[in-house]
């Protein structure tokens, strides 16, 4: 079993969640509402593919995104715009890295980068303009 498996919450919000998430190519609306907020990520596996969860209670919000390590997926998203996403692990660094876009909007990264006893991890959101990163501590 994967050690970067398991239940993680955020340790603080974001200052830059909001920025980040426009810069990604969601509505600014959407942004402004799970911004500012502290959600917890889950990751698991299920046969050969992972999930990982992301619930934001505060406001009502939970996505599933399931993906198979080094396979580009396309799902619909809530809105009906394609996303496609590529995650990979790099065993040298502990970091779950993913590539996303919405539709032909920009690329955008968001890294877990895992620390030795895979108890808390740094989250790093990257586009071309914005960098955000957020600590997350293992609840489960």
């Amino acid at each position: 079993m994967a050690r970067w498996l398991g239940k993680f919450e955020e340790a603080h919000i974001d200052e830059k969640a909001e920025e980040f998430l426009v810069s990604a190519g969601y509505p600014s609306e959407v942004a402004k509402q799970i911004g500012p907020t502290i959600s917890t990520i889950a990751f698991a596996q299920d046969g050969e593919e992972f999930v990982q969860t992301i619930a934001t209670p505060s406001v009502g919000r939970s996505n599933e995104l399931r993906f198979k390590l080094d396979q580009k997926a396309e799902i619909a998203g809530k809105n009906g715009a394609i996303v496609s996403s590529l995650f990979q692990w790099h065993e040298d660094t502990r970091t779950l890295h993913s590539l996303f876009q919405i539709g032909s909007g920009p690329q955008f990264t968001i890294d877990f980068a895992f620390a030795e006893d895979y108890n808390s991890a740094i989250k790093f959101r990257r586009t071309a303009t914005v960098q955000a990163e957020q600590l997350i501590k293992r609840i489960a």
